[in-house]
């Protein structure tokens, strides 16, 4: 399929300096600028996932475009939901638009990399997604639900009702999105499956899985278009079931917008910006403040531009001034101001329709226009007052927001007030300036022609001149008081007229949606009439079958007695059959219940494996493990490494809940706190991995192994990160240094609270040595007080140091503290045994009686503090100079 249609939406741009977008909506790529719409985000995201058709309504101005492209789908997609965004075109006079909505999933699975077969040019949408063969497949493997989603919903109603042909496109549409929502087979899928022969080798019928429906949908639409949508409810009955309203932001969610640039906005007008936008008073809370988004966004980009003009390094409080309509006004005109008036005629006649509603325009078609070159649009998209959109082969101009068509209204309608009366008052000039040049030769034509009777009446030809002269004065001023006339007529006729277009107007809309009803009454008709051939052809084939059917129902009787007879005996077999199965299950419970409430961690890890591989829900199970394997570190550590050690496949993600639901229960009876979501607790450093030569020093030969895709914390756990996971903790700590006295139980514990693992021995030892395989963390130069915190004049009265306090001895790649300052715990027991062959992430056993420890101490002199250097502790023993960081293994 040839994809001439895009329309995926693309950021706009942001950043730092520039968060606010103004007019334009949001992008999926600007998430990470989209704030205050959190809980309407989670809310509609619920929705979606609950039924197969979610209607998005909202007043105009709100945000819709904004909230599914930066609110919607970054968190559809991390539930393996695949989102393709859809704007239908009507530019065409014969527009296409179920191709559209084709092409268009076409154009997102190429965007995304997804794996799915292309629609079939003839076939309609019931059937591509009801394909047994349609699926879409993730570039991670994983199966995704595809989720249409059909913003600006209403221009259904408005730009595809334009003429007759687009009514017509339009109704086809409706049709085929119906039975999608529906999931109702369409009419002529019906037909052929009843045209089918009886001796047919295969039915169509096999082709589509009827009882699957392995896709979802999306409208949005502004509210002032509801009772158009329900007007669909024949068809589409879904449509009044699964709805979501978007609402004004309250000054809470709009006070996160405003805050989100601290940098350049004053802490003091943040607020007053919010209050501002609402027009609110001042004793009013900010909970009860009701603010469009769009309005806010302007708002903040307008302060932000004379913030930037003002070369100023923040928004100040004599910024905030004036109305929310001066602002808009103020935006348009100063967007205009020194354009020429062609352009503006362009904007204001080309880009709105005659009811007032934003329209699409072809941009060569703009180009035609006198007076508007590709500079002036240009010109215009870069002021932000209109937006380019790409339709495959087509580029579309049309107003950034539905917010600027009042705005442009008002100054379409009196730069049109203007024109009329400059005409009017041309028309009155022109007419007075004709009479008076007749007057004018009517009184040369008298001079000349008493010049021609010369001296002979000169006495009596000049009373008679005289006489012309007072009648000239009098014909002018019978010319002005005309003129005058003529003007109060002209502005009759000029209201006249303006009434007459008024009523033509509303005649001609009228007279278009009489045309539009006409036409869908013709083809609600033609159905009707293809029903009913449909219906008498059915009963003309009934009629010759109705014979042999008789006789076919004589011997389908007997049939049905002989397999009645079978079935009965088939299901004695099966009761039996389900009652030894049950017997079984039983056994296999109570089994599984004895082993979970063992005091033998051996018995437990069977019970759990047998838990992996099967079914049985995982929270009663667990809820069945005996409470003493939870009571403190010590007891709850075997049971986690064993857990561990299944590393099954393929039911890892089983395993990882479980892990996830045993550490819950540990921390819950234990009383520790739930785990942090500050960065700094889970800043840490990636690393590819890949083969090195482990324990390799001066004085010994090391083994090559290989790690595979790892991340480690770019810091030692600070006293003050241990104390959020054990609030009883030596309180007196400092905060920002290193926590130690910690047993090697202890910091696996907390590890798995982070989500994480203490590192191996040859994990740690590559993030310290990296791929170079360097003798210390920061190069081949000796230690010294510079690089790290150690023992350097064998003194031994030194203590531990602010985490990040040498800079100077940071690996490369950007880790503190990997020599002195304290040993770390590793995971594992004594060294692997050495093998022939290059292992993949070895882990010494945990069956001896130490733990590795790695990176030295302040305790230690310089020979302690190389990479590759290893000591050994109990497990219980918690020490002045041991603490330890969290890696975490990560998918390649």
């Amino acid at each position: 399929m040839n994809v001439e249609y895009s329309s995926l939406p693309a950021g706009v741009g942001l950043s730092d300096e520039n968060p606010w977008p103004g007019l334009l909506p949001f992008g999926e790529d600007d998430w990470r600028f989209f704030h205050g719409r959190e809980f309407e985000s989670e809310m509609l995201v619920r929705r979606v996932e609950r039924e197969r058709l979610t209607i998005l309504f909202a007043p105009s101005g709100l945000g819709k475009s904004s909230i599914l492209q930066a609110g919607l789908f970054p968190r559809l997609r991390r539930e393996n939901v695949f989102p393709v965004y859809i704007r239908l075109d009507y530019s065409s006079d014969k527009p296409n638009l179920i191709a559209q909505v084709k092409n268009a999933v076409v154009q997102a699975t190429a965007h995304a990399r997804v794996e799915a077969p292309e629609p079939l040019a003839k076939e309609t949408l019931w059937e591509y997604f009801h394909r047994s063969e349609v699926e879409f497949w993730s570039p991670r493997h994983q199966v995704l639900r595809p989720l249409l989603v059909f913003d600006q919903f209403e221009e259904v109603f408005t730009l595809g009702e334009r003429d007759p042909s687009r009514s017509q496109a339009t109704n086809a549409f409706i049709t085929e999105l119906a039975d999608l929502v529906e999931g109702r087979p369409p009419v002529q899928l019906k037909s052929r499956l009843e045209m089918e022969s009886p001796n047919q080798e295969k039915s169509e019928a096999e082709l589509f899985t009827f009882d699957r429906h392995r896709y979802k949908v999306l409208l949005a639409l502004r509210e002032d278009f509801l009772p158009d949508l329900e007007g669909l409810g024949e068809r589409m009955g879904r449509i009044a079931h699964n709805r979501f309203r978007l609402g004004r932001m309250n000054g809470v969610a709009a006070l996160q917008v405003v805050n989100q640039a601290p940098q350049i906005i004053a802490p003091d007008v943040a607020e007053s910006i919010v209050r501002f936008v609402a027009a609110a008073k001042k004793d009013e809370e900010l909970v009860d403040l009701e603010v469009e988004p769009a309005l806010l966004s302007v708002v903040c980009q307008e302060l932000n531009s004379q913030r930037q003009e003002r070369r100023e390094p923040r928004i100040t409080g004599e910024m905030v001034e004036g109305s929310q309509e001066q602002v808009l006004h103020d935006f348009y005109e100063r967007s205009i101001a020194d354009l020429s008036e062609s352009v503006c005629t362009f904007v204001e006649e080309k880009l709105l329709t005659r009811r007032g509603f934003r329209n699409l325009v072809v941009y060569d078609e703009a180009l035609s226009v006198p007076g508007v070159t590709k500079d002036d649009i240009e010109e215009l998209v870069r002021r932000r007052l209109v937006r380019v959109e790409e339709r495959g082969r087509l580029q579309l101009l049309e107003l950034t927001h539905d917010l600027l068509t009042g705005v442009v209204t008002t100054s379409r309608d009196e730069r049109r007030r203007r024109l009329r009366e400059a005409t009017v008052v041309r028309e009155v000039e022109e007419r007075h300036r004709k009479s008076l040049k007749t007057a004018a030769v009517l009184f040369l034509v008298f001079v000349l022609a008493v010049g021609a009777l010369g001296s002979l009446a000169w006495a009596y030809f000049a009373q008679q001149q005289a006489d012309a002269l007072a009648a000239a004065k009098e014909a002018a001023e019978n010319a002005a008081a005309e003129a005058s006339e003529q003007r109060g007529i002209a502005e009759a006729e000029r209201r006249e007229a303006e009434r007459q277009q008024r009523e033509a107007e509303e005649t001609r809309e009228l007279a278009e949606q009489a045309a539009a009803e006409a036409s869908r009454l013709k083809f609600i008709a033609d159905a009707q009439r293809e029903e009913a051939v449909l219906q008498r052809q059915g009963a003309v084939s009934a009629r010759a079958d109705a014979e042999s059917a008789a006789e076919e129902a004589r011997l389908q009787r007997n049939l049905a007695d002989r397999q009645r007879s079978l079935a009965e005996e088939r299901q004695t077999e099966i009761e039996e059959s389900e009652k030894q199965v049950q017997e079984t299950n039983n056994a296999l419970v109570e089994a599984l219940r004895i082993r979970l409430s063992s005091s033998d961690p051996g018995e437990v890890v069977g019970a759990l494996d047998i838990l992996v591989r099967g079914s049985q829900d995982s929270n009663a199970v667990l809820a069945r493990v005996d409470e003493r394997w939870f009571a403190s570190a010590r007891e709850f550590v075997p049971l986690l490494v064993a857990l561990d050690a299944l590393r099954r496949e393929p039911s890892r993600e089983r395993q990882r809940e479980l892990r996830t639901l045993l550490v819950k229960r540990f921390c819950e009876e234990a009383g520790y706190t739930p785990p942090p979501k500050s960065a700094a607790a889970l800043r840490r450093v990636s690393f590819a991995g890949g083969a090195f030569d482990l324990g390799m020093t001066a004085d010994e030969g090391g083994w090559q192994v290989r790690v595979s895709r790892f991340s480690i914390q770019r810091n030692e756990v600070t006293n003050a990160q241990y104390r959020r996971f054990d609030p009883k903790y030596d309180p007196e700590a400092p905060d920002d240094h290193p926590v130690t006295r910690v047993s090697w139980y202890e910091a696996m514990a907390y590890a798995a609270w982070l989500g994480g693992h203490l590192p191996t021995e040859a994990q740690w030892e590559f993030a310290a040595r990296g791929p170079s395989g360097r003798p210390y963390p920061w190069g081949e130069r000796a230690p010294s007080a510079a690089t790290a915190n150690f023992n350097l004049n064998r003194a031994q009265d030194g203590g531990t140091r602010p985490v990040g306090s040498f800079a100077a001895g940071a690996t490369p790649e950007g880790l503190n503290d990997m020599a002195g300052n304290v040993w770390e715990w590793c995971q594992d027991g004594s060294r692997p045994t050495r093998q022939n062959t290059t292992p993949v992430d070895p882990m010494g056993p945990l069956t001896t009686n130490t733990r590795v420890l790695k990176g030295g101490s302040y305790f230690n002199d310089e020979r302690y503090l190389l990479a590759a250097r290893r000591n050994f502790l109990h497990p219980e023993a918690k020490e002045s100079v041991v603490g330890f960081r969290v890696a975490w293994q990560e998918s390649p």
